[in-house]
């Protein structure tokens, strides 16, 4: 199952440093490091699991801020902000995209809910797959890793990678007695 889940995001790199043809802001890249993960521009009282926003881990802060200002945001400069500063560098030119316009009221991710988090190492760094859900009953996987926005998944943008991604969260196999899985009480 490890060797399953280091394949995929193996592949998924891979697509994606080959997708890159640019070179990002460099300074970006360092100065983002020093930045505390921002809660500004979600909700009133953002709440995961019934904790507030303040009281969450990074990884859980920074995946409900994607969701908020790059998913469901309509601010281009605040989007292309979050971009530079909180999305990884290797995938940045694929995000510069959805950075430049806004999703329709229906293909926007409202009320987000955190149901699961799996803690991952590959190669070395850490990350989280975190599972959401929302009043619309549509889920979303973000995918962090190393403290900034590797990748998220959707059913309705890639169904068969999202179940993959999906299932393997889902899975407790010899492998994860070293990955701690939180689980969302609803």
């Amino acid at each position: 199952m490890r060797k399953l889940l280091k394949w995929l995001l193996f592949g998924a790199f891979i697509m994606v440093v080959g997708c890159s043809n640019g070179t990002i802001n460099e300074t970006a890249k360092n100065d983002s490091a020093a930045k505390e993960t921002s809660t500004q521009g979600l909700s009133d009282t953002p709440k995961v699991n019934g904790a507030p926003a303040s009281e969450l881990e990074s990884d859980d802060n920074l995946a409900l801020e994607f969701i908020e200002v790059y998913i469901n945001g309509s601010n281009v400069k605040q989007k292309k902000k979050f971009l530079d500063e909180k999305i990884s560098s290797d995938v940045q030119t694929i995000f510069l995209f959805g950075a430049h316009s806004e999703r329709e009221e229906a293909d926007k991710f409202l009320n987000p809910k955190q149901m699961k988090k799996k803690e991952y190492e590959l190669e070395g760094k850490k990350g989280s797959l975190i599972l959401f859900n929302n009043d619309q009953n549509k889920e979303l996987i973000v995918d962090i890793n190393e403290g900034k926005i590797a990748w998220y998944y959707s059913a309705s943008d890639n169904k068969e990678q999202f179940d993959i991604i999906r299932k393997l969260m889902s899975e407790e196999t010899k492998s994860t007695r070293r990955t701690r899985i939180t689980e969302g009480a609803e």
